[in-house]
């Protein structure tokens, strides 16, 4: 049995540009709702505002300062806020995107280039990646002119790399935004710890009874 496409190509072509209009939409109205709460908070005394969100807007304080972020770069930049989605511009305004990240998505908008948020993640991911090899290779220059090499930070740096491939391989775009999103050593330090918790195999009882405030046999809290 055979299937038939039912819809024609000028369909297709009139759909993709009214869903193209519907997502400009909704950064503009996240965009309005941030300039509402800077206005909102700029009223009242310090403390109250974020009773006030978490209590009448049906948010938490975090989307509230994500949303007023998007309002703030909206005025600075209006041009290039205009042309991206609110889940993109969140991202880009983020305190954790290196500011060469940003640049470059300026540049791109610049130039008409669209730029989706799996892009800026990736982007983000390997910005950060070539922060912490140049913060290695300096500290291997100081080690080596001490006469004291870090012995095995090849082999660290390879299966960090080998870690990260395999969660850019395995997990869904929705999984890995999720991931990515402000993401802290603090927060991979407390994914180990859980992990640890579930041994090697996955053992979601024992996840469940770690309440997350007491450190686990054999689990290593310092940064990488």
């Amino acid at each position: 049995m055979t299937s038939s496409l039912t819809i024609s190509a000028v369909e297709l072509r009139e759909s993709a540009a009214r869903i193209r209009a519907l997502r400009q939409k909704a950064t503009e109205h996240a965009i309005d709702i941030g300039r509402e709460l800077l206005r909102i908070k700029a009223g009242l005394p310090h403390g109250a505002f974020v009773r006030w969100v978490e209590r009448e807007c049906d948010f938490k304080i975090r989307t509230a300062q994500d949303l007023m972020k998007l309002a703030r770069e909206r005025q600075s930049n209006a041009e290039q806020a205009a042309l991206l989605v609110p889940s993109t511009l969140r991202l880009f305004v983020s305190k954790t995107t290196p500011e060469p990240v940003r640049e470059l998505v300026r540049e791109k908008l610049k130039r008409g280039e669209q730029v989706s948020r799996n892009a800026l993640s990736v982007a983000i991911f390997e910005a950060k990646g070539q922060e912490t090899k140049k913060h290695n290779n300096a500290e291997a220059s100081a080690a080596s002119a001490l006469a004291s090499p870090h012995a095995g930070m090849d082999t660290e740096n390879e299966r960090a790399k080998k870690i990260a491939q395999l969660l850019m391989q395995r997990l869904s775009e929705q999984d890995y935004e999720i991931i990515m999103s402000d993401i802290s050593w603090g927060i991979w330090n407390r994914v180990l710890a859980w992990l640890r918790v579930a041994g090697t195999r996955p053992d979601l009882r024992r996840i469940a009874a770690y309440d997350g405030t007491t450190k686990p046999d054999g689990a290593d809290h310092q940064a990488a």
